[in-house]
This record gives structure tokens, sequence and C-alpha cells, in this order.
């Protein structure tokens, strides 16, 4: 005859064994083995998302555990050491996944601040805050071609020799000025070969200025460089927008040479108050046609040998 105390017992280990076998399929996704080792538990892993297995390790008590142990009931007949070991690589892999997720939003965080203050140093020079003309987009709209066409016919009355350019960067009417006149100023290459491409805009604000560049005594004006594809640079610092140089509506000015045949060069001379380069700066700012010019003076860190000046027109307008 049984005793009462092995009934008690017996009823126990029962009450025990199936305690245990209810709580062990509580684990989240995180924690089943690899596919490639089994199918089966990879089957268990896809009725619980990521995200809710996240909620489970915080609270003990979820409703969503309940219908986990019913439907994992019958696999459940492994030993507790498994159970332990996927608990450990559940420890691991939260351990391993929380200092990923709080990595990302950081750098995205920072992003905005540092392009922020960038759109404000390009949009203090006018214009836009991504260095682009007011109105401007690309490919250029029908407004924008127009507005080339009507440049066009400012240069057959200024007097200007040109014609058409092959396409290239984001000049939105490339013309080249064979005999490199603008307004009775001859414009040299420094450094480069024909031919010289850049867009009408820089080209009609070029010979606007032109009769008041040879009032003050400027017969010949030598650049380094017109069109090429490139990023804004100043204060020594590569901003991540285009310049204006990709345009073709920027020059870089290395030298003036003025009535006298005397050059001044931008680099040597302008620090040192030359009347001539101090009358340029002075007119090209008061002009109205040009963003503000960029000199050894304002950023002595990207513009130490020569004068930036920019066309700045508005494709906005009607």
């Amino acid at each position: 005859m049984a005793s009462p105390w092995g009934a008690i017992v017996l009823a126990a280990g029962v009450t025990a064994a199936s305690t245990f076998a209810s709580a062990q399929p509580i684990v989240s996704p995180s924690e089943v083995p690899d596919p490639a080792a089994s199918a089966k538990p990879a089957k268990a892993a896809k009725p619980a998302p990521a995200k809710p297995a996240a909620a489970v390790t915080k609270t003990a008590k979820p409703a969503a555990t309940k219908p986990a142990t019913t439907k994992t009931a019958k696999p459940a007949p492994a030993p507790p050491k498994p159970a332990k070991s996927t608990a450990a690589k559940s420890a691991k892999s939260t351990r391993s996944t929380k200092p990923a997720s709080a990595a990302k939003p950081a750098p995205r965080s920072a992003l905005p601040a540092k392009s922020s203050a960038r759109v404000a140093t390009a949009a203090s020079h006018g214009g836009r805050g991504d260095n682009m003309p007011r109105g401007f987009t690309w490919p250029a709209t029908r407004d924008m071609q127009a507005a080339g066409k009507a440049c066009e016919a400012d240069l057959d009355a200024l007097g200007v020799t040109w014609q058409h350019a092959t396409p290239e960067g984001r000049i939105v009417d490339p013309i080249e000025v064979p005999d490199g006149k603008l307004g009775g100023i001859q414009y040299t290459s420094k450094w480069r070969s024909p031919p010289y491409k850049l867009d009408c805009q820089l080209a009609r604000a070029l010979a606007q200025v032109g009769r008041d560049l040879h009032a003050i005594g400027v017969r010949e004006v030598r650049w380094g460089s017109i069109y090429r594809w490139s990023n804004v640079r100043t204060q020594g610092k590569t901003l991540p927008y285009l310049s204006r140089h990709a345009l073709g509506l920027a020059m870089d000015i290395v030298e003036f040479v003025d009535d006298t045949g005397r050059v001044a060069n931008v680099q040597h001379d302008y620090l040192g108050g030359d009347s001539l380069l101090a009358g340029v700066e002075q007119l090209i700012n008061s002009s109205g046609q040009f963003r503000l010019l960029l000199t050894p003076r304002n950023d002595p860190k990207s513009h130490h040998d020569h004068f930036h000046v920019e066309a700045n027109p508005d494709y906005s307008a009607p």
C-alpha cells in the first residue's frame, strides 16, 4: 500500500515537470539557433518577431507567452541544458544588438547639425542654402532655357562675339568667347588651353561691368579656372554641394593688368593694399551682378591666391 507521502511527492514532481514544460518555450527569436543547424527550431522562431522578444524580456508575464507554450509544447521534451544555452545566446545577442542600435542614431543626429552650419555659411553669400542660384533645378526647365536665350540676345547687344559650346556639367547655356573679350576687357587663361566654356550668365555679367573695369584702369584679366566639376571649398573645408564652377558661373582670377602694363597679382599684392585690386573688389561687390567676392582677406585658407567671382542669376524671375 502506497504511503500518502509518496503520493504527495509524486504530485509535486508532476507539477514541477509541467511547470518546466510551460516555462521552456518562453524564448525570443534571437535565442533560436542558426537555421542552418536545424530546420525545426527555425519554424518555432517564426511566430515571435524580434521586437516583441524585447518586450518579453522586460515583462516576465506577457499575454503573448501563453500562445507560444501551446504551439511549442510538443518539441519541449528537450533537456534543460539547451534552454540555458539559448538563454546565454539571447543574453549575448541582446548585449551585441543594443550598442548597435544605440550607435546608429548618433551619426544621423550629428549630420543635420553639421549640414545646417554649412548651409548657413552658403546662404550668407546669397542664393539658396545648397549654393544653387534662385530658381535653379536640374535638368534645366523651359524657363531656365528661356533665360539663356534672353542672355544670348543681351550678349549680341553688348557686342560680344560668342558661340554655342557642347553641354558639360550643369551649365544651363554653355558658350565660348573665342576672342576672350568681354566689355572691352581681354580675358586670358593663365594656365589652360582653349576652348573655354562658361555659362552665358557669367559672360553677360562680366561684359556689363567691363566699362567700369576699364574706367579704373583694367585692361586684361588673367584667370585660373572657370568651368570645373567640383564642390564648394571655403575656409579650408570642402562642403557637400556643388560649386558654381560646375555650373559655369564662377571664375578664379589670378592677376589684373592695368593700362600701363603693370601686373597686379592677387596673392602678392592684394593684402599689401594694391589700389587697382581694391578698386576691382569694390566694383564687383557694388555692381549687383555678382555674389560677394571671395578674396585672400575674407577667405585666406581657400582663396589666398585669387579672387573668386560668381554670377548671381535669378531663374525664378519671370
